[in-house]
C-alpha cells in the first residue's frame, strides 16, 4: 500500500501521513514468523507465543538484553 500523494490532512505543519508506505506479509507458521522477526526481516509480529521470547530474555549476548531491566534477578 503506497501514501496518496495527494492527501489532504495535516497535523500542525506536517503533512500526513507519516508512512509512505506498509507492507504487509502473511506467514501461517508462527515459528518461521517468529525467526523472521528475529532476524529482522519483518518489523511487527502478532500474537507472539510466550515459549518464543524466553529464550530471547536470557539471552545475554542481545543487546536489548543487556539494557533490558529484565536482566536484574529479584
Amino acid at each position: 500500500m503506497l501514501k496518496n500523494e495527494r492527501y489532504w490532512e495535516q497535523a500542525g505543519n506536517q503533512q500526513l501521513p507519516y508512512l509512505d508506505a506498509v507492507k504487509v506479509t502473511f506467514i501461517s507458521d508462527k515459528q518461521n514468523a517468529f525467526m523472521n522477526f528475529i532476524k529482522k526481516d519483518l518489523n511487527f509480529f502478532d500474537k507472539v507465543d510466550g515459549s518464543y521470547h524466553v529464550g530471547i530474555l536470557v539471552d545475554t549476548s542481545k543487546k536489548i538484553v543487556q539494557n533490558s531491566p529484565l536482566r536484574f534477578r529479584p
